[in-house]
């Protein structure tokens, strides 16, 4: 992830209750890699890795299949950054506890 606020590109994985996404933003611009209809529960876990060029979504410690091409997508757009959160509280559940790093 690199910016900040609203102008913030990165790689990102997430849902609701209508379903999971995979996705990238750079200069405004979402592209989706894949989406799911499997919706988000309460204690649910969800990890991005990001590894070269192999972005690899997670959710409750098993690759989501459901999402991408077998749950990864490959990209070379951003070749840096740092780990980031963001999110969209609309009444329902909500990012309790997080965590970013190296691989």
């Amino acid at each position: 992830m690199s910016g900040s606020g609203a102008t913030a590109d990165g790689y990102f994985y997430g849902g609701g209750s209508n379903g999971t996404y995979m996705y990238k933003v750079i200069n405004g611009a979402y592209t989706t890699f894949g989406s799911s209809g499997d919706a988000v529960e309460a204690d649910d876990v969800l990890k991005i890795t990001v590894s070269g060029t192999t972005i690899t979504a997670y959710k409750n410690g098993s690759i989501d299949t459901s999402v991408g091409t077998s749950g990864t997508a490959t990209d070379s757009d951003l070749s840096s950054g740092k780990a980031g959160i963001g999110g969209y509280y609309s009444g329902g559940n909500y990012v309790p506890d997080w965590s970013g790093g190296d691989l």
